[in-house]
């Protein structure tokens, strides 16, 4: 340890007197082990946390496909959940939810004028909250009572709401706030790691399916269960099955039961983290293979770095050695300047990898990133920093090493001047480390070339028309207010005569779900 002690003091020393070859080194090992880096805690938050839940490898996502039109993905309704959760023997739990948009309103009794605001909700099962096995951080979670048709309204608030809100006052736990124009109470607080459908998720509303007025055709919600152990998806699916066929018997629909046996819908149950990061795992290997090549060819750069300045020391080395430096003396001063030079590196890398993490929850609109609210420097980034870094300082200081194992000391005694360096001998481990480098880099540009190109051909298919001059605009309606069918077709009646008679204003249209989106029938719960 003192021998290693002082290595590192000379290699320090030796870097002073060379900035320019330090600086170089330093940044070019930063520029590939913070993209390494932050492409691999992209990577880990997304696709190879676990779920943050108890037991995540039991959870599982619950649809449907529909053969007879080839749709593989369906989600549940209000009538399939309730004959799931009625007949299955697979699942410990079973829930639901449905994203939605409700306009908060002021505290009741607060006696302010405060204006209503637009937060993102989510309606849930009672279960939901047990089945992924989470609790309240103040409060309660939503009881059976609470989440059957007809009770008085209830809402838990999300920690971040509590919060910038409510200045984490705790005694907004049994107070009513208005919803959509509707005094709910708030039961309960969720914790601050609670993220569930979504980090932009503010507060949760019970669902209240009403089994006398199901729509077992009306695919809005999503399902989430919890399996038995020992129990497998594929048995899980199997077991489903068995009950589809009984969905019209138990829930009846104005369709005759032929047209829904033809339809052929199978239930899918697939691992919910699975679902969760969706299409979007190929594509962070593929990122994290090509920063990979790009780290491969910053150490490549650095090595030919030392190798370069190897070959001035070579007559130091040669005395050394001649004096009796055993192989470990030298081992140990080769390393001690690639273990700084990297060090360095790595510090400055993961620097740039914290500011770069920090700006993932909030990409710009268009770039959606499951899980981005997860994605930090935890241990496990930390890790693979240390390990890149190690593993980086081991390779710049090889080719050197193996180099000098090779020159005989008599020969390098003998030479002098800038002598040492000629030959071919001399150039064969730069121009290994030069074809290494050109052959990455060929890879890359390849690899980006293709990237490049298949993302130009996404953006120029025709989605059969033009949104080049259209706008939407999502509005649900509070049912407080809104309470028959017809009342809420005469506010659309209203409302696409006065839009068409605005200016610039050239054609108008109302529908529930926007062309080539995951958006669903939005309508409010109140």
């Amino acid at each position: 340890m003192p021998d290693l002690a002082r290595e590192l003091h000379h290699a320090w020393r030796r870097l002073r007197r060379a900035p320019a070859f330090t600086a170089t080194s330093v940044f070019v090992l930063a520029l590939g082990l913070g993209a390494a880096t932050t492409m691999f805690a992209i990577l880990y938050g997304v696709v190879l946390r676990p779920l943050p839940y108890p037991n995540p490898d039991r959870l599982v996502d619950v649809s449907h496909s529909i053969a007879v039109s080839g749709i593989s993905k369906v989600p549940e309704s209000d009538g399939t959940f309730m004959l799931y959760q009625r007949h299955n023997s697979v699942f410990s739990s079973m829930g639901a939810e449905r994203p939605m948009s409700v306009n908060l309103g002021p505290i009741a009794g607060g006696g302010g004028s405060e204006d209503a605001e637009r937060v993102v909700a989510a309606g849930v099962t009672a279960t939901l909250f047990p089945t992924l096995g989470v609790s309240t951080e103040r409060g309660h979670g939503f009881t059976a009572d609470e989440d059957r048709p007809g009770t008085p309204r209830v809402i838990i608030l999300s920690h971040a709401l509590w919060q910038q809100k409510y200045g984490s006052d705790p005694a907004i736990v049994g107070k009513r706030i208005s919803i959509d124009g509707v005094p709910c109470e708030v039961v309960g607080i969720m914790p601050a790691s609670f993220r569930y459908p979504s980090s932009a998720t503010r507060l949760w509303v019970p669902l209240q399916f009403d089994a006398a007025h199901a729509d077992p055709l009306s695919f809005n919600y999503t399902a989430v269960a919890r399996l038995k152990p020992g129990v497998t998806a594929q048995m899980a699916a199997a077991d489903l099955a068995r009950s589809t066929p009984r969905l019209l018997d138990e829930f009846p629909f104005n369709i005759p039961k032929a047209m829904f046996e033809k339809a052929h819908l199978q239930p899918v149950v697939q691992p919910l983290r699975d679902v969760m990061v969706g299409d979007v795992t190929k594509l962070l290997w593929v990122l994290f293979g090509a920063v990979g090549l790009v780290l491969l060819i910053a150490c490549a750069n650095v090595a030919n770095l030392f190798v370069v300045r190897a070959e001035g020391r070579q007559r130091e080395l040669a005395v050394r050695n001649a004096l009796g430096a055993t192989r470990g003396t030298l081992l140990v001063q080769y390393l001690s300047d690639s273990v700084l030079v990297a060090a360095g590196g790595g510090a400055l890398g993961l620097a740039m990898a914290w500011g770069a993490i920090r700006l993932v929850p909030s990409l710009p609109a268009g770039i959606d990133v499951p899980r981005a609210s997860e994605v930090r420097i935890d241990f496990a980034v930390w890790g693979f920093a240390v390990a890149a870094t190690i593993l980086c300082a081991l390779a710049v200081s090889l080719v050197p090493l193996l180099r000098a194992r090779r020159i005989p000391i008599s020969a390098v005694l003998k030479e002098s001047g800038r002598s040492a360096t000629a030959g071919a001998e001399r150039h064969r481990a730069r121009g290994v480390l030069v074809i290494a480098q050109v052959a990455l880099a060929l890879v890359l540009v390849a690899s980006s070339g293709l990237m490049a190109r298949s993302f130009n051909r996404l953006r120029t298919v025709d989605p059969g028309f033009d949104a080049s001059r259209a706008v939407a605009l999502e509005i649900s309606l509070p049912t407080a207010k809104y309470q028959s069918a017809t009342a809420r077709a005469a506010f659309f009646t209203e409302l696409e005569s006065r839009v068409k008679s605005l200016p610039g204003v050239e054609r108008v249209g109302i529908g529930t779900a926007l062309p080539l989106t995951d958006d669903q029938d939005n309508s409010a719960l109140f």
